[in-house]
């Protein structure tokens, strides 16, 4: 790597930036040399500012974590230095663009989006649209932290069924984190297509009765949306969230990323569905709401979860293929799904790969 003089120098040699920006541009050069600046407005920790400049794609530094500037700044300058759109600095990575739309979309569970909102995310990535999925538990079942191999698996069946969605074998993907400020949220950015993402909060499965599990602390999205909970902590410890904070951390999200299509599971009603569905849609859904006017412009569209098996089937040729394709991708890094088309039809997995419907409120 070049020295740090040398490099700050250079640095400067863009056009014009916001106080602001030259501040934690500034701030970049100094965790690079070892000196991080303590300052209230951004999160600190001795790690690379990879912000800003895209000459940092030429000289990359990787350390464990990653200053961001404000969100308003970093949407800018994704626009025109080939930064990603949450503001990280990734080496190697093209620049995005998200000219033919941007599909954001929220589940429950590491397989929600892949059996009830599928083949709509691979048309989106077919159709050359950003896509980026944000998963809110770990779907570890109860099994929590101390099991963490199970739920990590499930997050590299997740980037393995979405390598297959983009067409390649075996993608690569660069780790980062999500951008909001003062959180830690995994990020997963395909080197294979930089217009993919996938995003794990990593908080607690609360069970198919919505009340958690005794060795997660009993804590569930449902007992912190219904005020049973103050506050619930992402199984590594990464960040803790109250309703609010959980809530507005979904709506800096969505601001970020300015989606023009933003999906989420079914928020009209529970019946017969996963409480960790409906309470993340519902979370979604309030976020979107208040998400100030002139902010976010996007289309809402609710799935329908597990009770699609009630209506008639309507994926077929072509999508159900592709659909399939990325399911038993993903199956083949979860021991507890079937991995064959025999025998996930003689389960309740079968009649969801055959499905895929919208709520009609």
């Amino acid at each position: 790597m070049m020295p740090l003089n040398v490099i700050h120098a250079l640095m400067w040699h863009t056009p014009p930036v916001p106080q602001r920006v030259r501040f934690y541009m500034d701030h970049c050069i100094h965790v690079l040399g070892g000196s991080p600046i303590q300052h209230r407005d951004k999160v600190t920790s001795n790690a690379v500012c990879a912000n800003l400049s895209p000459l940092l794609l030429l000289h990359p530094v990787h350390l464990p974590s990653i200053v961001f500037t404000p969100s308003s700044y970093r949407r800018q300058i994704a626009r025109s230095e080939g930064v990603l759109a949450n503001g990280t600095v990734l080496a190697g990575l093209a620049p995005v663009d998200c000219s033919k739309g941007r599909v954001l979309s929220f589940i429950a569970h590491i397989d929600d989006d892949l059996l009830f909102m599928n083949p709509s995310i691979w048309r989106a990535i077919t159709g050359g649209k950003c896509v980026r999925t944000v998963t809110t538990t770990a779907g570890d079942a109860g099994l929590g932290q101390k099991h963490s191999s199970y739920w990590k698996g499930r997050e590299a069946g997740h980037r393995a069924a979405y390598a297959d969605m983009i067409g390649v074998a075996n993608s690569s993907w660069a780790f980062g984190d999500a951008g909001v400020a003062g959180r830690s949220i995994l990020m997963a950015t395909s080197t294979a297509n930089p217009k993919v993402s996938l995003v794990w909060m990593r908080l607690p499965d609360g069970g198919v009765k919505g009340g958690g599990f005794r060795k997660t602390g009993s804590v569930s999205l449902q007992k912190l949306w219904n005020g049973n909970a103050t506050s619930l902590s992402a199984l590594d410890g990464s960040a803790t969230y109250t309703r609010d904070e959980l809530q507005g951390t979904l709506r800096e999200i969505m601001s970020d990323f300015e989606p023009t299509e933003i999906k989420t599971l079914n928020y009209v009603n529970e019946t017969g569905d996963h409480p960790d569905h409906f309470i993340t849609a519902r979370f979604v859904q309030a976020a979107v709401v208040r998400t100030p006017s002139g902010d976010l412009s996007a289309r809402l569209t609710s799935y329908i979860g597990y009770p699609v098996d009630r209506l008639p089937a309507n994926v077929n040729g072509t999508e159900l293929t592709a659909k399939e394709s990325a399911w038993y991708t993903y199956a083949a890094l979860d021991k507890h799904m079937c991995k064959t088309p025999k025998s996930c039809a003689t389960n309740f997995i079968g009649p969801w790969l055959s499905r895929e419907y919208t709520v009609t409120n």
